[in-house]
């Protein structure tokens, strides 16, 4: 079963069954795209300059760690764009949804869209940002 897929930049489609191998070959400035819900144990990693594109689907992490985490290097500067995903951590303890170690940018697609929602809303705020709440319901 396919979890995500790839654009490269000759237009072909890669699809993969795993997250993991998605991003493992995942070139700098391209994007992966979940096509389903992904469940793991296993922290997500993110080592290079790329988007990742949840596509609505929710990433659920089981494990005791961080659910995405990027690589503790100050050298790595990595400019990382996550959208459209929902982090759920409430299955288990998660120390953290996102870990974010390096000296680039990370984006947060949607904190851009609520501002131009209160923008185009003719709502005048001075909140910085949109809330960022996590979900600290546990399910039974």
């Amino acid at each position: 079963v396919m979890v995500a897929v790839i654009r490269y930049a000759d237009g072909n489609y890669y699809s993969f069954t795993t997250l993991a191998d998605a991003l493992k070959f995942a070139k700098a400035g391209e994007t992966v795209t979940l096509l389903r819900d992904v469940t793991t144990s296993e922290t997500i990693k993110i080592e290079k300059a790329i988007t990742m594109d949840g596509n609505g689907k929710t990433l659920t992490y089981t494990g005791s760690d961080r659910a995405i985490e990027m690589p503790n290097n100050a050298e790595a500067k990595l400019n990382v764009t996550l959208k459209n995903l929902t982090v759920d951590c409430t299955a288990s303890y998660c120390q953290r949804g996102i870990n974010y170690n390096t000296t680039g940018k990370l984006t947060l697609a949607h904190i851009g869209a609520f501002a131009k929602e209160i923008e185009d809303a003719g709502i005048e705020t001075d909140a910085v940002s949109p809330k960022l709440l996590p979900n600290y319901t546990r399910r039974v």
